[in-house]
Order: C-alpha cells, then sequence, then structure tokens
C-alpha cells in the first residue's frame, strides 16, 4: 500500500465576488497560479471555510480528471454548501488528490458584524474486495479473500476579518486511514493459512494566513503531516504459528510564504504577479520489525530524510474579448529550487537499538526546472457560465489530422449557474 503524507501550500485571498465564481478548470487554465495569489475561487473554501460567505448562489460541475460538483446556497440562517468528490490534485487536508473519489463535503458560514466565521466538514470512504472459491468438488469453500479502501475525515474552520487590511485565519484537522487485508484458505479443511493485515493512519494539522494590502496579497502557512505504516502478518495450519508486525513511522513539515500584486492593465485586462518561497521536509522517524514467535524485535536498518526549498515565479492573465467571451493563460517556473536528501544506516549488527550514522548525502541546485503554461476560455451566457482548459499542445503542434500527434482539445471542462 503507498504511504501518503501530503502536504502542500494553499492559500487564498477574499474579495466580494458575486456571479460567477472561478473553477477549478479556469485555474488550471491559468497554469495552477496559485490560490493563495488569486482573488476568491470555489476551492478557497476549502481551506477558509468562513469565505464562502463571498460567494453568491451558485451550482457548478466540472470534468477535471474526476467529477467535480458543487452548490452554494445563500439562505435566511447563513451560506450553506455541498459539495461531492474534489478533483484530483485539490488538496484537502489529509487527503491524498489520488484518493478524491468519495468525498462529501459540507460547509457552512454567516456574517457577523465585521467578520464572517465559517466550517467545512470532510468525509470520504472508498472500499473494494474479492472471493475466490475453492476448486471442484468444494466450491462452497472461500479459497481466498481480499478488501481494501479508506477512510476521512476532516474539519476546518475559519474566521474572516472584514476592513482595510482584510485577514483571513483557517484552521485544519484532519485523518485519513487506509487499508488492506488479505486471507487465504485450506482448500480442503477451509482453515487459515495465513493472514495479511496492512494500515497506514495519518494526523494532519494546518494552519493559514493571509492578509490584503491594496493590490498586494501575502500569506503564510504552517502544515504538519504525522503517520505510520503497520502491516501484520500471522501463518495458522500447516504454514506454523508465526506472527510478525512491522512498523514505519513518518513526519512531514512545510513552512510556506506568498506574496501577489494584482495589475489591471486595462478594464478588459488583468495580470497577476506571484513568487513565495516554500520549504518541505520529510523523515522517516522510525522502523520496528517484531517476531512473536522468536520473541524479538529488529529495528531499522537505513533512515532517510529530504529537505526541499521552491522559489516559484508564476503569471496569470484574464483577457476580456467581449461581453461574452474571454480568454485566461499563465505560466510558472521554478526560479530557484535546493534539495537535499540524508541517508543514515543502522551500525548496530544485529539491529536490536538504533545507532545510526550518516552514509550517504546528496544536494542539488537549480535555477531553471522548466517552463510550464496553459490557456483556457471562458463564455458567460446570462447566469451560465463556461470554462474550458484547452491543452496547449494542440496550439503548438495542431490536430492529430495535420501534426499526426494524438492531442485531446480540452482536458478540463466546468459549467456553472450563477443568480
Amino acid at each position: 500500500m503507498r504511504k501518503v503524507l501530503v502536504v502542500l501550500m494553499v492559500l487564498a485571498f477574499a474579495v466580494s465576488s458575486f456571479g460567477a465564481v472561478d473553477t477549478v478548470t479556469k485555474e488550471n487554465a491559468q497554469a495552477g497560479y496559485p490560490a493563495a495569489l488569486k482573488e476568491l475561487s470555489i476551492s478557497t473554501v476549502d481551506y477558509f471555510p468562513a469565505l464562502i460567505t463571498k460567494l453568491g448562489n451558485v451550482v457548478a460541475i466540472e470534468y477535471v480528471g474526476t467529477y467535480l460538483g458543487y452548490i452554494v446556497l445563500n439562505t435566511d440562517i447563513g451560506t450553506i454548501g455541498i459539495s461531492s468528490a474534489p478533483a484530483q490534485g485539490v488538496y484537502v487536508p489529509g487527503v491524498s488528490p489520488s484518493l478524491a473519489n468519495g468525498l462529501l463535503g459540507l460547509s457552512y458560514g454567516t456574517e457577523l458584524e465585521g467578520m464572517a466565521i465559517g466550517a467545512t466538514l470532510r468525509y470520504g470512504a472508498y472500499s473494494e474486495g474479492e472471493k475466490t472459491k475453492s476448486p471442484a468438488p468444494d466450491y462452497d469453500k472461500v479459497s481466498y479473500e481480499e478488501d481494501s479502501g479508506y477512510n476521512t475525515l476532516g474539519l476546518n474552520l475559519g474566521v474572516s476579518l472584514a476592513g482595510d487590511m482584510p485577514i483571513d485565519l483557517g484552521l485544519g484537522v484532519s485523518m485519513l486511514n487506509e487499508y488492506y487485508n488479505e486471507t487465504d484458505y485450506d482448500n480442503t479443511s477451509g482453515d487459515k493459512n495465513y493472514d495479511y493485515n496492512e494500515a497506514a493512519n495519518i494526523l494532519g494539522l494546518a494552519l493559514n494566513a493571509r492578509v490584503g494590502l491594496d493590490s498586494w496579497i501575502i500569506g503564510a502557512m504552517v502544515n504538519f503531516a504525522t503517520g505510520d505504516d503497520k502491516w501484520t502478518y500471522k501463518e495458522e495450519a500447516s504454514y506454523g504459528t508465526d506472527d510478525m508486525i512491522a512498523t514505519t513511522s513518518n513526519t512531514s513539515l512545510m513552512l510556506g510564504l506568498g506574496a501577489s500584486y494584482k495589475i489591471e492593465a486595462t478594464d478588459s485586462l488583468t495580470v497577476l504577479l506571484g513568487t513565495g518561497l516554500a520549504a518541505m521536509m520529510n523523515q522517516e522517524a522510525s522502523y520496528l520489525f517484531e517476531d512473536k514467535t522468536a520473541n524479538t524485535k529488529i529495528v531499522g536498518a537505513t533512515k532517510d530524510s529530504w529537505t526541499d526549498i521552491v522559489v516559484p515565479f508564476n503569471v496569470a492573465v484574464e483577457g476580456k474579448i467581449n461581453e461574452t467571451w474571454s480568454v485566461n493563460t499563465g505560466a510558472g517556473i521554478s526560479v530557484l529550487a535546493l534539495s537535499s536528501r540524508s541517508n543514515k544506516t543502522n551500525v548496530d549488527a544485529l539491529f536490536e537499538k538504533e545507532d545510526f550514522k550518516e552514509t550517504d548525502t546528496e544536494s542539488s541546485f537549480t535555477r531553471d526546472s522548466g517552463l510550464s503554461y496553459a490557456i483556457g476560455l471562458r463564455g458567460k451566457f446570462g447566469d451560465v457560465t463556461f470554462d474550458w482548459n484547452i491543452n496547449p499542445n494542440i496550439l503548438i503542434s495542431g490536430p492529430n489530422f495535420i501534426s499526426g500527434i494524438n492531442t485531446g482539445f480540452s482536458s478540463n471542462v466546468a459549467a456553472q449557474y450563477a443568480w
């Protein structure tokens, strides 16, 4: 089972925005310009729940690798939001983007004098399994079975303060459990040959803060995650009675700063320039193997850690063609990337205790990690708005019948009705 420790920087800046909102598709059409450095988008509410009060009534559906649907309603008792299956690549605290399907979210926000408060609760579950029956003549006996899945629960609380320097705060707590179970049976007796179970448990904490200063947006965040991956193996029947347990623990920390400047070049052209600093650290904390039958314990032979520091630079452009159509585009590059890896080896010959010595280190420095770019269209027809993220390769290479390259026209699409 994959080990999941996902800690990403996600910040956003709040402005009053009614009518059509920025969708995930539009964000992707601007080369993934960080939500921290943009005005309000639908994904902002995942991290700052109080900002749901800045949205109007919206019903939307998107296809961005998987389906994303959401409804936001302004009522007499506050603003209520319901969402399902955040799109792959959209970070929800404690949830890997690869586990997006099956999530259900419920948000609530209300405005008070000079401030707004909000909360978002997300729950996700997925499971699958299979059973294999014994060969003839014992078709009624199960010879093998397995099941796997995950459960996740996250709670985000947010406060937004109005004024000349608006401030948004968000606090998130989340839990994630992934599991895999496998059992093999004797075809004749039906007794168990072995049991294998694996479970990964992760606890995540996130603190985000930001402030608006005229055309500037400045934000900071701290994300911490800790978790363990534990597997057990028990042999029975003809395979003996071995009972083994192995546990691997990891911790991850991310610190981030972001700044952006908004340029309204004309009434129909807006440019965003953003940069920041993100430091990501991961540490394999411990490993322990236990053999219950032999009454022995073995600690890890190696221990790895890494640190990455990235300074990105992003540009996002929105140009209005007419009252119906507008173009969105963007580009991003890591102007500076530092990477460090440390590998330690346990020098205790029997691995009965931890005595780690650094045996290998790696480091790298990059000033240009490659350019990413994207382009898309937005069409507004009354209260209905469509977003398309156009595959830029089709603009460079041309369609398949010209270039011979199998390039799709659109990678993301969204439709929303706002009133």
